[in-house]
């Protein structure tokens, strides 16, 4: 599907400039220069399947890169679902960063005046395409003005096509609002790092829902500093939501959220340890964006098969409306991390299993649809209700 075009600048500063140098030769080195795989992998093939560890995801990153120099970018969306369906691992090892190098060769378009094509297609991986894209306009320019022009644009753009695109956008804002690497003085300080972005959150918008986007994308880049041990930060397996509890009610929901995506790992990939975990949190609303938040990021582990039986007797471990979460948190995973335009395929197979009692179907029925409304057109919308039990259509319904 062809995207809408319009055109943006932004001003290039030369500091800026330089800091970024190191980043734009490593791009063009990618793309002009082959390399080891650059030759051999073709979009939609599967060059890189038989490689193991970070050649494999060197592979993935050259094979982007010369889709997106020989093909552009909808050719460059198109390749994220051919190697999302060729190599299982794809998911949770490549699918998000790719769409940020798709971001990052938008904006490269933006600052040169090159007509630029929004697609829904940026909703793809988890909306990596905005971390790209804002990470690099906000290092480079300090003007936010500049980044809420975009996210209008694409609001306006996409508003029809994919109406969740301009909060994803907002996300992005936050997250480029993080330094990387931050500044030394505030390493192995995560709310010294988070409080400079979470400040320019609040007033990025006078409407408390990309506000809350925002601060979520800033959130989100600290919590990936802790995972990958950066920058003196880690995980605390013995008390995962330390940061959380003492934020100020407008940032504490992002707080669990982006930590509770973690739960995967200091759970051991099993769902009644990660129940364990949950239910020692002492504030319920925070339970319960915790367990939804947790299974969710789990389910990417698991896309690629097709029996999801676990997720049901799983949740079942789970007591009261946690239960209830757990069962809307899978069903969301299968919209973040499915086949990148066909999510709804398996979200549907997910709620129809025998195993789901009457109030976690609907629960599982309302969740996934309200997803399609922000991720696809109505008449997609539309035609996908039509496979779905008469019983949960009126979910469908926009008025």
């Amino acid at each position: 599907m062809a995207g809408t075009v319009f055109k943006f600048k932004v001003n290039n500063h030369s500091g800026a400039v330089l800091i970024l140098g190191l980043a734009v030769v490593s791009l063009a080195l990618i793309s002009f220069w082959p390399g080891k795989f650059g030759t051999s992998a073709k979009p939609g093939s599967t060059s890189c399947q038989n490689i193991s560890g970070s050649e494999k995801q060197q592979c993935w990153d050259e094979t982007m890169s010369q889709t997106i120099k020989s093909a552009g970018l909808e050719a460059a969306f198109d390749l994220l679902g051919d190697l999302y369906t060729a190599d299982p691992e794809y998911v949770a090892k490549g699918c998000h960063w790719n769409a940020h190098q798709i971001g990052e060769a938008a904006y490269h378009l933006f600052t040169n005046g090159q007509d630029l094509a929004i697609s829904p297609k940026s909703a793809y991986c988890g909306y990596g395409f905005y971390h790209g894209f804002m990470g690099l306009l906000l290092r480079n320019d300090s003007d936010l003005s500049k980044a809420r022009h975009f996210c209008d644009k694409v609001g306006r753009t996409l508003s029809e096509k994919a109406p969740i695109s301009r909060l994803n956008c907002y996300h992005g804002i936050g997250h480029g609002l993080i330094e990387d690497p931050p500044d030394p003085k505030t390493w192995g300080k995560p709310q010294a790092m988070l409080d400079p972005a979470l400040k320019i959150c609040e007033q990025v918008s006078d409407r408390e829902e990309e506000i809350k986007d925002c601060s979520n994308g800033s959130f989100n880049a600290v919590v990936l500093f802790m995972e990958n041990s950066q920058y003196g930060l880690s995980l605390n397996k013995a008390d995962p939501f330390w940061l959380c509890r003492d934020q100020r009610p407008i940032h504490k929901y992002n707080c669990y959220y982006e930590t509770s995506q973690k739960l995967d790992y200091l759970g051991n990939f099993d769902i009644p340890t990660i129940g364990k975990i949950i239910t020692g949190i002492k504030d319920q609303a925070m339970a319960e964006v915790a367990a939804h938040t947790a299974l969710a990021s789990l389910l990417q582990h698991d896309i690629q098969g097709e029996d999801f039986t676990k997720y049901v007797t799983g949740c079942h471990s789970f007591s009261g409306q946690l239960r209830l979460e757990c069962i809307r948190g899978a069903s969301g995973g299968f919209m973040a991390h499915g086949n990148p335009g066909e999510e709804y395929v398996k979200a549907i197979k997910f709620c129809q299993l025998n195993g789901l009692a009457d109030d976690e179907r609907d629960v599982c029925y309302s969740n996934i649809i309200r997803t399609f409304k922000g991720s696809y057109t109505k008449d997609k919308v539309q035609s996908v209700c039509q496979g779905i039990d008469e019983r949960y259509r009126n979910y469908c319904r926009y008025d």
